[in-house]
């Protein structure tokens, strides 16, 4: 490993240890939400709970940090901020939410969990709703093909309870990251390489889903 340790190394150090401690349904890199205009460097699903993990490596700056997790915690049931260890005294890190989990990834590929997650059962609606592509909502809810976007955003938020939005959410991912992570499983080594992620991002391969009208 380099002198530096990147964000691919820290993706790549993360999905290993995930993959060995927990019970993963998916992970996925590089996951659009919020029309876009945000992107998920990891998220993974645990016991039916969409986790999301923010990668902060020695090359990148904290300055925008507090700014992503405020948005990380409306669409997703669990946080992590997942730093390299130099960030340890950082002040912006005792700022966060008391929900966001804190884990330090050390040069020698050492994970240290700091803090743990919460789960947050309630998340917004108005948010998740950009998860989900025009033919989904019209799919679930039998909504008129010929209304536009946003037209079809109101009335699915309109006639959906917000438990209800979540599920959906999480299948929206499922059917997006699931086929995907499995090619990745089948074909990845013994330790995933930084060459292996193309093969669970997201951002590029989906973009019709964010711009879909």
């Amino acid at each position: 490993m380099t002198n530096k340790i990147n964000a691919n190394n820290i993706k790549t150090i993360l999905i290993d240890y995930l993959l060995k401690n927990y019970n993963i349904e998916f992970i996925a890199s590089e996951v659009p939400y919020l029309f876009g205009y945000r992107r998920a460097d990891l998220v993974a699903m645990i016991n039916n709970n969409m986790v999301a993990f923010e990668v902060k490596s020695e090359l990148d700056s904290l300055v925008k940090l507090e700014v992503q997790i405020k948005d990380y915690v409306d669409v997703f049931n669990k946080v992590y901020v997942v730093l390299a260890k130099k960030f340890e005294k950082y002040a912006v890190i005792s700022k966060l939410s008391k929900k966001v989990g804190i884990i330090y990834i050390y040069k020698n590929g050492e994970i240290i969990i700091h803090r743990k997650a919460k789960e947050q059962k309630i998340l917004n609606p108005q948010k998740l709703v950009y998860f989900f592509r025009k033919d989904e909502m019209n799919k679930i809810n039998n909504i008129d093909t010929r209304l536009s976007l946003r037209k079809t955003r109101d009335i699915f938020l309109k006639i959906n309870s917000t438990k209800k939005i979540i599920e959906y959410s999480k299948n929206s991912l499922r059917s997006k990251y699931l086929k995907p992570f499995n090619t990745f499983v089948a074909e990845k080594g013994e330790y995933t390489i930084a060459e292996d992620l193309s093969l669970i991002t997201g951002i590029e391969k989906n973009n019709h889903i964010l711009h879909s009208s």
